[in-house]
């Protein structure tokens, strides 16, 4: 692991000892359910609360280990090294109605856009939300980093300084140098199966997984004031089993096709596809690899075996 390599895996990239897993954690691809789900293994009562900003969350974050000892627990063979990736251009979409439609990251471009007019003319937005298109027209915007800090560019362009809940995948904890490395690259759209399915490998769904709905550890109660009863969870048709699975209603599923198709046509999938042809690169071939394999639920391929990924292990 280069210093590089290092920096690069900021607040997304975990080494869970007690599960021997090294996991990256991308943004908008299920990753708050994830530390959730750390967080109840540590024996943390508030565990189904919003896990982001809690003090344990920091002790288990590969930046924060000597890049020697990040570079040990990386090559030892006794760890998984785990990752889930998310259809780019559904990933977008969730990022722009978390951020834009229903929050307040409009606000930002704007100030972007009062530095940039030209005559008056907001080079992005006609009101004072921006659409989708428009936030889709901003990340083919080029934008010139000429200095280390990401300050204030993140939200105009697809760069590495770019907000982290829209950057490439492979941007985020160095996957672009060290996604041949990882055992485990499961799929969002069968992130109830996948999940379950690296807990099996790690031996770690009879002893925590199909126990996370049933409330904290009994370990964790005398160490955590907080006690905060366990999340409910909706169950569906496809819902394989009680526990940590992350399946959600057949409804939603639904909701989220239907949003699809109201917010993209043809030609804005088009332009998404281009912009995002590195993650789809490796996306699709995950696809093509399932449909290949004899159960696409319950196979999950090393990134070793793609060969999008073959081609870009020479000098790594």
């Amino acid at each position: 692991m280069t210093c590089a390599l290092h920096e690069a895996g900021d607040i997304h990239l975990y080494f869970i000892p007690n599960l021997k897993l090294i996991f990256c954690g991308i943004p908008k691809v299920g990753s708050t359910e994830w530390l959730k789900f750390f967080r109840y293994t540590w024996g943390a009562n508030d565990y189904p609360s919003h896990p982001h900003y809690k003090v344990d969350r920091s002790l288990f974050l590969m930046k924060n280990l000597p890049i020697e000892k990040a570079q040990e627990i990386l090559n030892d063979p006794t760890y998984t090294r785990a990752v889930f990736l998310r259809d780019p251009a559904e990933r977008l979409l969730s990022a722009y109605l978390d951020k834009f439609k229903h929050g307040a990251y409009s606000k930002k471009i704007k100030e972007y856009d009062k530095v940039h007019a030209k005559d008056g003319q907001s080079p992005f937005m006609k009101g004072n939300k921006i659409s989708f298109q428009e936030f889709v027209n901003t990340l083919s915007h080029p934008v010139v980093l000429n200095s280390k800090s990401c300050m204030g560019k993140g939200v105009i362009g697809l760069h590495k300084c770019t907000d982290v809940h829209w950057r490439s995948q492979k941007k985020i904890c160095g996957l672009d140098g060290m996604l041949p490395l990882y055992d485990f690259v499961g799929d969002f759209a069968k992130i109830g199966n996948h999940s379950k399915l690296l807990l099996q490998q790690l031996g770690a769904w009879d002893t925590w997984g199909r126990n996370y709905d049933r409330g904290p550890p009994e370990q964790g109660k005398e160490k955590m004031q907080c006690n905060v009863p366990a999340q409910k969870r909706n169950e569906s048709s496809v819902d394989p089993g009680p526990g940590f699975n992350q399946i959600p209603p057949a409804v939603h599923i639904s909701k989220s096709k239907e949003k699809f198709e109201k917010y993209y046509t043809p030609e804005l999938l088009s332009k998404v596809r281009k912009l995002y042809a590195m993650d789809y690169a490796i996306y699709d071939e995950i696809q093509k690899w399932k449909r290949d394999s004899s159960s696409d639920d319950h196979v999950v391929p090393a990134a070793y075996r793609l060969e999008s990924i073959k081609k870009s292990c020479d000098g790594i």
